[in-house]
Order: structure tokens, then C-alpha cells, then sequence
């Protein structure tokens, strides 16, 4: 399973959720193939102004994407601030 967007990310991590809960066989991954951050950082390595000021950022986006995807690992959900970051 794969999402890319918040609807079809959920989507998807539901839709995995029922087939592991109705199907304890089944071997089945999610995997959210881009998220905000790789967004980001994928700017700042392509923006040349952003290339010498932008470490310390990429450095802390890559840090919060470790976090969070550890916490929906573990929790089966993004973290309270990820979901309702608008």
C-alpha cells in the first residue's frame, strides 16, 4: 500500500489496518512514499541561495522525520502535531 496526500495517506494506512486485522497471514507494508520534509529538503538542495543557509534546517527536518515516522510506527498514527499541523 502507498499514499501520497493526507486523505489518501489515511486512506490506505486504514485500508492496511482492516486487511492485517482481517488477514493475520497476509504480508503487507505501508509506505508513504514522499512527505513534507523530503519536500523541504529537497528545495534547499535545489534552491542555490538555500544551499549554504539551509543545513541547519535540513539537518532539523530530517531529525523530526526520523521522530515522527518512529512515533506512527509505534502508534499506528502521525503525531497530533503532524495531523493537525494547518
Amino acid at each position: 500500500m502507498v499514499g501520497c496526500g493526507d486523505i489518501p495517506t489515511k486512506e490506505a494506512l486504514a485500508a492496511t489496518t482492516l486487511l492485517r486485522i482481517h488477514f493475520l497471514d497476509l504480508k503487507i507494508r505501508f509506505i508513504n512514499v514522499i512527505d513534507r520534509f523530503s519536500f523541504a529538503i529537497d528545495v534547499i538542495n535545489r534552491v542555490s541561495k538555500l544551499t549554504m543557509v539551509g543545513s541547519y534546517a535540513k539537518q532539523l527536518f530530517r531529525y523530526r522525520q526520523i521522530e515522527y515516522r518512529h512515533y506512527a510506527h509505534e502508534n499506528g498514527v502521525d503525531l497530533p502535531e503532524e495531523n493537525d499541523w494547518i
